[in-house]
């Protein structure tokens, strides 16, 4: 302020002696003022700058963490969908061998009771040949 005192004053002065040269000089002083208020602006906008340059930077950096988080997630995604579907192929070939087991024991179970059965035909035809043989001797 005492800057601007003084080139007023000077200003005054010379007003009576020189009055372009005062003009002169008022707007030497206000181009100065204005640079300075312009200086300060910059640096105002240089800050802000500065500023939403950092927030930028920050916001991709976090962009650029989530992004490995989701492809992260992703892979780990692919990894389960591939054990879960060898997990279902692998309930599916036992759901397939419990039905050959079944079927197997039923099987075994036909077979079992043929056999009896068989046995007793036998068994039945021995005796009838049996009965036979004493009908023909008697």
């Amino acid at each position: 302020m005492q800057y601007a005192g003084s080139i007023i004053s000077k200003a005054v002065r010379d007003m009576y002696e020189s009055p372009a040269g005062a003009y002169l000089l008022l707007s030497t002083y206000w181009l100065d003022e204005q640079r300075i208020y312009m200086a300060q602006s910059e640096k105002d906008i240089l800050h802000t700058l500065q500023l939403i340059r950092h927030k930028v930077n920050a916001l991709m950096e976090q962009n650029r963490q989530l992004q490995d988080k989701l492809h992260h997630a992703e892979i780990q995604i692919q990894e389960l969908k591939t054990a879960l579907d060898t997990e279902k192929n692998k309930l599916e070939q036992v759901a397939d061998q419990n039905k050959i087991a079944k079927l197997a024991d039923a099987l075994m179970n036909d077979e079992r009771d043929r056999q009896e059965v068989k046995n007793k035909l036998n068994a039945y035809i021995r005796d009838i040949d049996a009965c036979i043989r004493l009908l023909s001797e008697s």
